[in-house]
């Protein structure tokens, strides 16, 4: 799928949320000028105030946040209907922690620093309805 030939109505909407900000920025910045509609949050909770974050394409969520780690919001989120492919990063990767991020239904783990080519990659692949694998 190649966004950036998307009209800006058509952009797949894509949240991300993570509370570094720095990283949160960086992310966006690269997801925006690859043709995605990227809304950021820096907290869970925040994410989950917003009714339109349920419009979204993808999620990409950090694992550790300061409020909610990243599996218990894709939980919630499924919890109000959103059955979308979702990306956890996270600095602490561990086969355990991939397993239960998998089981909870997040199509893929990156480790921190992510890679950003790969991070497109898989994206694209996901909205697309390919298997990122």
């Amino acid at each position: 799928m190649d966004v950036t030939k998307i009209d800006q109505q058509q952009r797949p909407k894509i949240v991300i949320v993570e509370d570094d900000h720095p990283v949160r920025r960086s992310t966006q910045l690269l997801l925006q000028a690859q043709g995605f509609s990227v809304k950021a949050f820096s907290t869970g909770v925040a994410l989950l105030a917003d009714d339109a974050a349920l419009d979204a394409r993808c999620l990409i969520a950090d694992y550790l946040l300061e409020d909610i780690d990243g599996i218990g919001l894709l939980l919630a989120l499924r919890e109000r209907g959103w059955m979308e492919p979702a990306i956890l990063v996270t600095g602490y990767w561990t086969p355990t922690l991939v397993k239960e991020a998998r089981t909870a239904g997040f199509s893929e783990v990156l480790e921190k620093p992510v890679k950003p080519r790969a991070l497109v990659k898989i994206l694209a692949q996901l909205i697309s309805g390919q298997s990122a694998n």
